[in-house]
């Protein structure tokens, strides 16, 4: 059996959205699309890395 892993971008009130730009997902009217680009730093980026390998 092979193991799956999830990576999720959820805020603390429940919203779940990609990491993209403003337009990536605008779905159901959502108008903050993209809200995890302004925390994106070195260490967010290596630590992405490491998860995604």
């Amino acid at each position: 059996m092979r193991k799956i892993t999830v990576l999720s971008m959820i805020t603390l009130d429940g919203v779940i959205q990609g990491p993209g730009g403003p337009k990536e997902d605008n779905s159901g009217g959502f108008k903050y699309g993209g809200w995890v680009a302004p925390y994106d730093d070195e260490m967010y980026g290596n630590i992405a890395l490491k998860e995604l390998s």
